[in-house]
Protein backbone atom coordinates (compact mmCIF):
# COMPACT_ATOMS: atom_id res chain seq x y z
CA UNK A 1 0.00 0.00 0.00
CA UNK A 2 2.85 2.53 0.86
CA UNK A 3 4.52 1.65 -2.10
CA UNK A 4 1.30 2.17 -3.73
CA UNK A 5 1.26 5.89 -2.43
CA UNK A 6 4.84 6.38 -2.97
CA UNK A 7 4.04 5.74 -7.06
CA UNK A 8 1.00 8.09 -6.87
CA UNK A 9 2.85 10.44 -5.45
CA UNK A 10 5.82 10.42 -8.09
CA UNK A 11 3.49 10.26 -11.30
CA UNK A 12 1.66 13.31 -9.47
CA UNK A 13 5.17 15.01 -9.40
CA UNK A 14 6.09 14.57 -12.37
CA UNK A 15 2.77 16.17 -14.21
CA UNK A 16 4.00 18.79 -16.56
CA UNK A 17 1.74 21.07 -14.97
CA UNK A 18 0.16 21.42 -11.68
CA UNK A 19 -2.22 19.60 -10.09
CA UNK A 20 -4.68 20.10 -7.66
CA UNK A 21 -7.32 18.21 -5.88
CA UNK A 22 -10.01 19.20 -3.85
CA UNK A 23 -12.77 17.14 -1.70
CA UNK A 24 -16.88 18.02 -2.21
CA UNK A 25 -16.09 21.37 0.18
CA UNK A 26 -13.30 22.37 -1.81
CA UNK A 27 -10.22 21.71 0.60
CA UNK A 28 -7.08 21.07 -1.11
CA UNK A 29 -6.24 17.33 -0.45
CA UNK A 30 -3.21 17.18 -2.90
CA UNK A 31 -0.88 19.78 -4.30
CA UNK A 32 2.14 18.57 -6.41
CA UNK A 33 5.60 20.48 -6.86
CA UNK A 34 4.51 22.32 -10.36
CA UNK A 35 1.60 24.18 -8.29
CA UNK A 36 4.02 24.51 -5.71
CA UNK A 37 6.45 26.65 -8.55
CA UNK A 38 3.22 28.06 -9.83
CA UNK A 39 1.46 29.16 -6.91
CA UNK A 40 4.44 29.89 -4.59
CA UNK A 41 1.98 27.79 -1.53
CA UNK A 42 4.28 25.11 -0.26
CA UNK A 43 2.14 21.57 0.10
CA UNK A 44 2.49 21.85 4.02
CA UNK A 45 1.02 25.68 3.62
CA UNK A 46 -2.07 24.35 1.05
CA UNK A 47 -3.27 21.23 2.05
CA UNK A 48 -6.06 21.87 4.58
CA UNK A 49 -6.72 25.24 2.90
CA UNK A 50 -10.08 25.72 0.69
CA UNK A 51 -8.92 26.46 -2.78
CA UNK A 52 -10.73 29.84 -3.18
CA UNK A 53 -9.36 31.70 -0.21
CA UNK A 54 -5.46 30.12 -1.55
CA UNK A 55 -5.89 30.80 -5.54
CA UNK A 56 -9.20 32.85 -6.89
CA UNK A 57 -9.22 36.75 -6.64
CA UNK A 58 -13.09 36.15 -7.33
CA UNK A 59 -14.43 33.00 -4.98
CA UNK A 60 -17.56 32.73 -7.48
CA UNK A 61 -15.11 31.01 -9.68
CA UNK A 62 -15.00 28.68 -7.65
CA UNK A 63 -18.60 28.05 -7.79
CA UNK A 64 -19.28 28.15 -11.53
CA UNK A 65 -15.83 25.83 -11.91
CA UNK A 66 -17.17 23.42 -9.35
CA UNK A 67 -20.73 23.34 -11.02
CA UNK A 68 -18.84 22.38 -14.38
CA UNK A 69 -20.31 20.14 -16.75
CA UNK A 70 -22.42 17.55 -15.01
CA UNK A 71 -22.93 15.31 -17.66
CA UNK A 72 -19.66 14.38 -18.64
CA UNK A 73 -17.23 14.78 -15.48
CA UNK A 74 -14.77 16.63 -17.36
CA UNK A 75 -13.94 20.27 -18.95
CA UNK A 76 -11.54 22.83 -19.67
CA UNK A 77 -12.19 26.71 -18.84
CA UNK A 78 -10.20 29.84 -18.39
CA UNK A 79 -9.98 31.66 -15.31
CA UNK A 80 -7.81 34.38 -13.67
CA UNK A 81 -5.96 33.30 -10.67
CA UNK A 82 -3.48 34.54 -8.16
CA UNK A 83 0.10 33.45 -6.51
CA UNK A 84 1.05 34.19 -2.80
CA UNK A 85 3.15 37.04 -3.67
CA UNK A 86 -0.42 38.40 -5.06
CA UNK A 87 0.45 38.68 -8.92
CA UNK A 88 -2.96 37.78 -10.81
CA UNK A 89 -2.45 35.58 -13.60
CA UNK A 90 -4.57 33.74 -16.48
CA UNK A 91 -4.67 30.19 -16.05
CA UNK A 92 -6.43 27.14 -18.45
CA UNK A 93 -7.55 24.30 -16.36
CA UNK A 94 -8.13 20.95 -17.44
CA UNK A 95 -11.30 19.99 -14.47
CA UNK A 96 -12.45 16.17 -13.90
CA UNK A 97 -14.58 15.19 -10.98
CA UNK A 98 -15.42 11.66 -10.04
CA UNK A 99 -16.79 9.86 -7.09
CA UNK A 100 -14.58 8.20 -4.14
CA UNK A 101 -16.36 6.46 -1.34
CA UNK A 102 -19.55 8.70 -1.99
CA UNK A 103 -17.49 12.11 -1.74
CA UNK A 104 -17.37 13.85 -4.95
CA UNK A 105 -13.55 14.79 -5.52
CA UNK A 106 -12.34 16.97 -8.10
CA UNK A 107 -8.86 16.97 -9.73
CA UNK A 108 -7.63 20.31 -11.95
CA UNK A 109 -4.48 20.47 -13.81
CA UNK A 110 -3.25 23.99 -14.29
CA UNK A 111 -1.50 25.77 -16.84
CA UNK A 112 -0.49 29.66 -17.07
CA UNK A 113 -1.18 30.59 -20.45
CA UNK A 114 -0.09 34.64 -20.10
CA UNK A 115 2.59 34.38 -22.45
CA UNK A 116 -0.07 32.40 -24.99
CA UNK A 117 -2.49 34.96 -24.33
CA UNK A 118 -0.47 37.63 -25.40
CA UNK A 119 0.72 36.12 -28.47
CA UNK A 120 -2.63 35.57 -29.18
CA UNK A 121 -3.46 39.87 -28.69
CA UNK A 122 -0.64 40.59 -30.40
CA UNK A 123 -1.94 38.74 -33.88
CA UNK A 124 -5.13 40.26 -33.20
CA UNK A 125 -3.42 43.92 -32.81
CA UNK A 126 -1.18 43.17 -35.85
CA UNK A 127 -4.09 41.84 -38.46
CA UNK A 128 -5.90 44.88 -37.43
CA UNK A 129 -3.28 47.04 -38.22
CA UNK A 130 -2.85 45.65 -41.11
CA UNK A 131 -6.43 45.98 -42.05
CA UNK A 132 -6.66 49.79 -41.02
CA UNK A 133 -3.24 50.28 -43.36
CA UNK A 134 -4.29 48.85 -46.31
CA UNK A 135 -7.31 51.61 -46.28
CA UNK A 136 -5.02 54.39 -45.22
CA UNK A 137 -2.31 53.40 -47.61
CA UNK A 138 -5.09 53.88 -50.74
CA UNK A 139 -6.57 57.10 -49.14
CA UNK A 140 -2.75 58.55 -49.17
CA UNK A 141 -1.96 58.04 -52.39
CA UNK A 142 -4.88 60.00 -53.92
CA UNK A 143 -4.17 62.78 -51.51
CA UNK A 144 -0.24 62.88 -52.79
CA UNK A 145 -1.61 63.57 -56.28
CA UNK A 146 -4.11 66.14 -55.29
CA UNK A 147 -1.47 67.66 -52.77
CA UNK A 148 0.77 67.29 -55.55
CA UNK A 149 -0.78 69.55 -58.06
CA UNK A 150 -1.87 72.37 -55.23
CA UNK A 151 1.48 72.78 -53.99
CA UNK A 152 2.73 72.97 -57.72
CA UNK A 153 0.59 75.40 -58.98
CA UNK A 154 1.26 77.51 -55.54
CA UNK A 155 4.99 77.30 -56.44
CA UNK A 156 4.84 78.70 -59.87
CA UNK A 157 2.48 81.24 -59.58
CA UNK A 158 4.01 82.48 -56.85
CA UNK A 159 6.75 84.63 -58.29
CA UNK A 160 3.56 86.56 -60.35
CA UNK A 161 2.09 87.80 -57.20
CA UNK A 162 4.18 91.19 -55.66
CA UNK A 163 1.33 92.56 -53.77
CA UNK A 164 1.16 92.24 -49.33
CA UNK A 165 -1.97 90.69 -48.99
CA UNK A 166 -1.75 88.24 -51.74
CA UNK A 167 1.44 86.55 -50.62
CA UNK A 168 0.50 86.40 -47.48
CA UNK A 169 -2.21 84.33 -48.42
CA UNK A 170 -0.23 82.42 -51.15
CA UNK A 171 2.40 81.31 -48.24
CA UNK A 172 -1.04 80.44 -45.91
CA UNK A 173 -2.09 78.56 -48.73
CA UNK A 174 1.03 76.71 -49.74
CA UNK A 175 2.00 76.09 -45.33
CA UNK A 176 -1.65 74.11 -45.23
CA UNK A 177 -0.55 72.16 -48.50
CA UNK A 178 2.90 71.24 -46.63
CA UNK A 179 0.95 70.42 -43.60
CA UNK A 180 -2.11 68.35 -45.33
CA UNK A 181 1.44 66.13 -47.24
CA UNK A 182 2.84 65.39 -43.81
CA UNK A 183 -0.24 64.19 -42.76
CA UNK A 184 -0.42 61.65 -45.82
CA UNK A 185 3.22 60.99 -44.88
CA UNK A 186 1.99 59.89 -41.60
CA UNK A 187 -0.65 57.78 -43.18
CA UNK A 188 1.79 56.36 -45.21
CA UNK A 189 4.50 55.00 -42.56
CA UNK A 190 1.44 53.99 -40.93
CA UNK A 191 0.05 51.79 -43.78
CA UNK A 192 3.94 50.56 -44.29
CA UNK A 193 3.80 51.89 -47.97
CA UNK A 194 5.56 54.89 -47.44
CA UNK A 195 8.73 53.97 -49.56
CA UNK A 196 11.38 54.27 -47.18
CA UNK A 197 15.46 54.55 -47.34
CA UNK A 198 17.03 52.16 -45.49
CA UNK A 199 20.91 52.59 -45.13
CA UNK A 200 23.10 51.08 -43.04
CA UNK A 201 23.39 53.04 -39.45
CA UNK A 202 25.19 52.95 -35.94
CA UNK A 203 22.18 54.17 -33.81
CA UNK A 204 23.42 55.28 -30.83
CA UNK A 205 25.37 57.29 -32.69
CA UNK A 206 22.26 58.87 -34.61
CA UNK A 207 20.50 59.41 -31.38
CA UNK A 208 23.69 60.99 -29.55
CA UNK A 209 23.02 63.56 -32.40
CA UNK A 210 19.59 64.30 -32.22
CA UNK A 211 19.54 64.06 -28.33
CA UNK A 212 19.58 68.25 -28.07
CA UNK A 213 16.68 68.49 -30.23
CA UNK A 214 15.18 65.54 -28.52
CA UNK A 215 15.64 67.82 -25.16
CA UNK A 216 14.22 70.96 -27.17
CA UNK A 217 11.11 68.88 -27.79
CA UNK A 218 10.73 67.56 -24.35
CA UNK A 219 10.32 71.07 -22.57
CA UNK A 220 12.89 72.96 -19.89
CA UNK A 221 10.82 71.30 -17.29
CA UNK A 222 11.80 67.46 -18.41
CA UNK A 223 14.71 66.12 -17.49
CA UNK A 224 16.06 63.70 -20.74
CA UNK A 225 18.47 61.14 -20.22
CA UNK A 226 20.13 58.78 -22.78
CA UNK A 227 21.59 55.36 -21.70
CA UNK A 228 23.69 53.33 -24.38
CA UNK A 229 23.65 49.80 -23.51
CA UNK A 230 25.04 48.35 -26.70
CA UNK A 231 28.13 48.91 -28.64
CA UNK A 232 28.14 49.60 -32.38
CA UNK A 233 24.64 48.40 -33.11
CA UNK A 234 23.92 49.10 -37.36
CA UNK A 235 20.43 48.63 -37.74
CA UNK A 236 19.26 48.92 -41.19
CA UNK A 237 16.59 51.95 -41.26
CA UNK A 238 16.00 54.85 -42.51
CA UNK A 239 17.70 58.09 -40.04
CA UNK A 240 14.98 60.23 -40.69
CA UNK A 241 12.10 57.67 -39.84
CA UNK A 242 13.82 57.15 -37.02
CA UNK A 243 14.45 60.93 -35.82
CA UNK A 244 10.47 60.74 -36.34
CA UNK A 245 9.92 58.34 -34.08
CA UNK A 246 11.55 59.12 -31.39
CA UNK A 247 10.45 63.29 -31.89
CA UNK A 248 6.65 61.53 -31.68
CA UNK A 249 7.51 59.70 -28.47
CA UNK A 250 9.63 62.67 -26.39
CA UNK A 251 6.16 64.42 -27.67
CA UNK A 252 3.96 62.03 -25.86
CA UNK A 253 5.99 61.72 -22.78
CA UNK A 254 6.23 65.10 -22.67
CA UNK A 255 2.16 65.63 -22.88
CA UNK A 256 1.88 62.88 -20.29
CA UNK A 257 4.34 64.83 -17.46
CA UNK A 258 2.63 68.75 -17.43
CA UNK A 259 4.47 69.28 -14.40
CA UNK A 260 7.69 68.05 -15.12
CA UNK A 261 8.89 64.26 -15.09
CA UNK A 262 11.84 62.35 -16.32
CA UNK A 263 12.74 60.44 -19.60
CA UNK A 264 14.85 58.07 -20.24
CA UNK A 265 15.94 56.93 -24.05
CA UNK A 266 17.89 53.65 -24.04
CA UNK A 267 19.17 51.06 -26.04
CA UNK A 268 20.51 46.83 -25.55
CA UNK A 269 20.72 44.00 -27.75
CA UNK A 270 18.73 41.07 -27.58
CA UNK A 271 18.03 37.68 -29.67
CA UNK A 272 15.06 36.18 -30.78
CA UNK A 273 15.01 32.77 -30.57
CA UNK A 274 12.98 30.46 -32.40
CA UNK A 275 9.54 29.33 -31.28
CA UNK A 276 10.11 31.21 -28.38
CA UNK A 277 6.34 32.00 -27.29
CA UNK A 278 7.04 35.03 -25.38
CA UNK A 279 8.58 36.69 -28.67
CA UNK A 280 6.57 38.58 -30.88
CA UNK A 281 5.14 36.66 -33.17
CA UNK A 282 5.94 38.91 -36.94
CA UNK A 283 9.89 38.67 -35.37
CA UNK A 284 12.27 36.68 -37.92
CA UNK A 285 14.50 35.08 -35.30
CA UNK A 286 17.82 36.84 -34.62
CA UNK A 287 19.74 39.89 -32.80
CA UNK A 288 17.74 42.84 -32.58
CA UNK A 289 18.65 46.27 -31.15
CA UNK A 290 16.08 47.34 -28.53
CA UNK A 291 15.10 51.55 -28.62
CA UNK A 292 13.53 52.19 -25.59
CA UNK A 293 11.65 55.70 -24.14
CA UNK A 294 10.41 55.65 -20.76
CA UNK A 295 8.72 58.35 -19.03
CA UNK A 296 7.23 58.65 -15.36
CA UNK A 297 4.00 60.57 -16.65
CA UNK A 298 0.34 59.87 -15.81
CA UNK A 299 0.90 56.47 -17.67
CA UNK A 300 -2.47 54.20 -19.14
CA UNK A 301 -4.91 51.66 -18.32
CA UNK A 302 -4.19 48.03 -20.14
CA UNK A 303 -6.96 48.53 -22.15
CA UNK A 304 -6.11 52.37 -23.48
CA UNK A 305 -2.41 50.82 -24.06
CA UNK A 306 -3.98 47.86 -26.24
CA UNK A 307 -5.23 50.40 -29.04
CA UNK A 308 -2.30 52.95 -28.34
CA UNK A 309 -1.00 52.39 -31.44
CA UNK A 310 -4.32 52.07 -33.73
CA UNK A 311 -4.53 55.14 -36.48
CA UNK A 312 -6.43 58.21 -34.79
CA UNK A 313 -6.68 56.97 -31.23
CA UNK A 314 -5.55 59.40 -29.22
CA UNK A 315 -5.71 60.06 -25.69
CA UNK A 316 -5.20 64.12 -26.14
CA UNK A 317 -7.55 66.18 -25.92
CA UNK A 318 -9.72 67.76 -28.75
CA UNK A 319 -7.12 69.82 -30.71
CA UNK A 320 -3.95 68.48 -29.41
CA UNK A 321 -3.22 65.97 -31.62
CA UNK A 322 -4.06 63.99 -34.88
CA UNK A 323 -3.74 60.24 -33.38
CA UNK A 324 -1.00 59.27 -35.87
CA UNK A 325 1.93 59.76 -33.76
CA UNK A 326 2.18 56.39 -32.46
CA UNK A 327 0.96 54.62 -35.29
CA UNK A 328 3.75 56.39 -37.33
CA UNK A 329 6.10 54.77 -34.61
CA UNK A 330 4.54 51.29 -35.63
CA UNK A 331 4.39 51.17 -39.02
CA UNK A 332 7.74 52.66 -39.23
CA UNK A 333 9.26 49.63 -36.96
CA UNK A 334 7.45 47.19 -39.03
CA UNK A 335 8.40 48.16 -42.07
CA UNK A 336 12.13 48.08 -40.76
CA UNK A 337 11.24 44.77 -40.18
CA UNK A 338 11.03 45.41 -36.71
CA UNK A 339 8.09 45.90 -33.85
CA UNK A 340 7.11 48.40 -31.72
CA UNK A 341 5.60 46.88 -27.90
CA UNK A 342 4.35 49.13 -25.30
CA UNK A 343 3.41 48.79 -21.43
CA UNK A 344 2.22 51.28 -19.56
CA UNK A 345 -0.05 51.63 -16.05
CA UNK A 346 -2.23 54.85 -14.12
CA UNK A 347 0.58 56.58 -12.55
CA UNK A 348 3.19 54.28 -13.21
CA UNK A 349 4.18 56.19 -16.83
CA UNK A 350 4.78 54.18 -20.25
CA UNK A 351 7.51 52.63 -22.03
CA UNK A 352 7.70 52.20 -25.49
CA UNK A 353 10.28 50.13 -27.44
CA UNK A 354 11.40 49.48 -31.06
CA UNK A 355 13.38 45.86 -31.59
CA UNK A 356 14.98 46.82 -34.91
CA UNK A 357 16.70 44.08 -36.36
CA UNK A 358 20.57 44.39 -36.19
CA UNK A 359 22.18 44.48 -39.51
CA UNK A 360 25.98 42.92 -40.68
CA UNK A 361 26.90 45.30 -42.78
CA UNK A 362 29.25 48.50 -42.89
CA UNK A 363 27.82 52.21 -41.98
CA UNK A 364 26.94 54.23 -44.78
CA UNK A 365 27.78 58.16 -44.43
CA UNK A 366 24.59 60.07 -43.75
CA UNK A 367 23.98 63.27 -45.48
CA UNK A 368 24.60 66.27 -42.45
CA UNK A 369 22.35 68.73 -41.18
CA UNK A 370 22.84 72.37 -43.43
CA UNK A 371 24.00 70.18 -46.48
CA UNK A 372 21.26 71.90 -48.86
CA UNK A 373 21.89 72.96 -52.10
CA UNK A 374 21.02 76.36 -53.12
CA UNK A 375 18.78 76.79 -56.23
CA UNK A 376 22.42 77.62 -58.75
CA UNK A 377 23.52 74.36 -57.03
CA UNK A 378 20.45 72.29 -58.71
CA UNK A 379 20.11 73.48 -62.06
CA UNK A 380 21.76 70.89 -64.65
CA UNK A 381 21.06 70.47 -68.75
CA UNK A 382 20.26 66.89 -68.82
CA UNK A 383 17.76 65.77 -71.55
CA UNK A 384 14.73 64.50 -70.02
CA UNK A 385 11.99 61.98 -70.00
CA UNK A 386 8.86 62.88 -68.11
CA UNK A 387 5.67 60.36 -67.74
CA UNK A 388 3.06 60.91 -65.49
CA UNK A 389 -0.58 59.89 -66.08
CA UNK A 390 -1.77 63.30 -64.20
CA UNK A 391 -1.82 65.75 -66.92
CA UNK A 392 -1.25 69.17 -64.21
CA UNK A 393 1.07 67.44 -62.48
CA UNK A 394 2.72 66.45 -65.55
CA UNK A 395 2.99 70.28 -66.48
CA UNK A 396 4.09 71.16 -63.16
CA UNK A 397 7.53 68.68 -63.09
CA UNK A 398 8.08 69.95 -66.52
CA UNK A 399 7.91 73.53 -65.58
CA UNK A 400 10.09 73.15 -62.55
CA UNK A 401 12.61 71.19 -64.61
CA UNK A 402 13.00 73.56 -67.27
CA UNK A 403 13.49 75.97 -64.86
CA UNK A 404 16.44 74.39 -63.29
CA UNK A 405 17.90 74.35 -66.91
CA UNK A 406 16.71 70.84 -68.81
CA UNK A 407 15.34 69.49 -71.86
CA UNK A 408 12.10 67.97 -70.95
CA UNK A 409 9.76 66.37 -72.98
CA UNK A 410 6.50 64.73 -71.86
CA UNK A 411 4.13 61.51 -72.15
CA UNK A 412 1.12 60.46 -70.81
CA UNK A 413 2.04 56.39 -70.39
CA UNK A 414 4.80 53.97 -70.74
CA UNK A 415 3.37 53.37 -74.75
CA UNK A 416 3.41 56.93 -75.53
CA UNK A 417 7.04 57.20 -73.75
CA UNK A 418 8.73 54.55 -75.71
CA UNK A 419 7.51 55.82 -78.76
CA UNK A 420 9.42 59.11 -78.11
CA UNK A 421 12.64 56.94 -76.67
CA UNK A 422 12.55 55.15 -80.43
CA UNK A 423 13.21 58.83 -81.71
CA UNK A 424 15.19 60.28 -79.31
CA UNK A 425 17.66 59.92 -77.01
CA UNK A 426 17.71 61.02 -73.21
CA UNK A 427 19.64 61.39 -70.26
CA UNK A 428 17.16 60.39 -67.81
CA UNK A 429 13.77 58.14 -67.68
CA UNK A 430 11.46 59.81 -64.93
CA UNK A 431 8.37 58.11 -64.22
CA UNK A 432 5.58 57.61 -61.96
CA UNK A 433 4.93 54.35 -60.72
CA UNK A 434 1.25 53.47 -61.43
CA UNK A 435 0.09 54.42 -64.52
CA UNK A 436 -2.93 53.24 -66.66
CA UNK A 437 -1.91 50.73 -69.37
CA UNK A 438 -0.39 47.81 -70.38
CA UNK A 439 2.91 48.94 -68.78
CA UNK A 440 3.63 50.04 -64.84
CA UNK A 441 6.02 52.86 -64.45
CA UNK A 442 9.10 49.84 -63.26
CA UNK A 443 7.88 47.71 -66.04
CA UNK A 444 8.85 50.88 -68.47
CA UNK A 445 12.34 51.04 -66.37
CA UNK A 446 12.99 47.92 -66.65
CA UNK A 447 12.22 47.74 -70.74
CA UNK A 448 14.35 50.60 -71.29
CA UNK A 449 17.34 49.40 -69.30
CA UNK A 450 17.60 46.91 -71.49
CA UNK A 451 17.32 48.71 -74.88
CA UNK A 452 18.75 51.83 -73.47
CA UNK A 453 21.74 50.80 -70.90
CA UNK A 454 23.22 54.38 -70.46
CA UNK A 455 19.63 56.06 -69.78
CA UNK A 456 19.45 57.18 -65.61
CA UNK A 457 15.98 56.21 -64.20
CA UNK A 458 14.08 57.70 -61.29
CA UNK A 459 10.77 56.59 -60.32
CA UNK A 460 8.43 58.89 -58.19
CA UNK A 461 5.24 57.24 -56.11
CA UNK A 462 2.36 58.21 -53.79
CA UNK A 463 2.79 54.90 -52.40
CA UNK A 464 4.80 51.71 -53.45
CA UNK A 465 1.78 49.33 -53.02
CA UNK A 466 4.13 47.19 -50.57
CA UNK A 467 6.85 46.99 -53.51
CA UNK A 468 8.82 49.92 -51.57
CA UNK A 469 11.60 47.41 -50.19
CA UNK A 470 12.71 46.31 -54.16
CA UNK A 471 11.96 49.65 -55.49
CA UNK A 472 15.61 50.84 -54.76
CA UNK A 473 17.08 48.01 -56.66
CA UNK A 474 15.86 49.16 -59.48
CA UNK A 475 15.99 52.73 -59.29
CA UNK A 476 15.99 55.94 -56.95
CA UNK A 477 12.74 56.88 -55.31
CA UNK A 478 11.20 60.34 -55.06
CA UNK A 479 8.15 60.55 -52.56
CA UNK A 480 4.88 62.26 -54.15
CA UNK A 481 4.36 65.17 -53.24
CA UNK A 482 7.97 66.87 -54.18
CA UNK A 483 8.84 70.35 -54.50
CA UNK A 484 10.91 71.90 -56.91
CA UNK A 485 14.27 71.67 -54.53
CA UNK A 486 13.49 68.00 -53.75
CA UNK A 487 12.95 67.23 -58.07
CA UNK A 488 16.07 68.95 -58.82
CA UNK A 489 18.20 67.37 -56.03
CA UNK A 490 16.56 63.64 -56.74
CA UNK A 491 17.32 64.06 -60.44
CA UNK A 492 20.69 65.62 -59.56
CA UNK A 493 21.89 62.01 -57.36
CA UNK A 494 20.27 60.13 -60.17
CA UNK A 495 22.42 61.44 -62.70
CA UNK A 496 25.49 61.26 -61.34
CA UNK A 497 24.69 57.77 -59.68
CA UNK A 498 23.91 56.02 -63.39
Amino acid sequence: MAESAALLRTAIDSAGDAFVAMDGSGIVVVWNRNAEELFGHTVEAAVGKGLAELVFPDRSDTRQLLAGNESTGQWRCRSRLRRRNGEEFDAELQVATTTIDDERMTTLLIRDISDTLFAEQQLVQAQKLEAIGHLTGGLAHDFNNILGIIIGSLDLVAPSIDRHPENELLAAALSAAHRGADITRALLAVARRRALKPQPTEVNELIDEIIPLLRQSAGKSIELSFSNNARKAVCSIDAGALNNALVNLVINSRDAMPQGGQILIYTYTTDILPHALSAPLELKPGPYLVVGVDDNGTGMAPETAMRAFDPFFTTKERGRGTGLGLAMVYGFSRQSGGTARIQSAPGRGTSVQLLLPIAATAVTKRRTKGQKESAQELRGHARILLVDDEPTLLSIAAQWLKSLGHTVSCAADADEALGILAEHRFDLLLTDIVMPGSMSGLALVERCRGLYPEMAALVTTGFADGQAPTLRTRAPVLDKPYTKGTLGRAVLEALENR
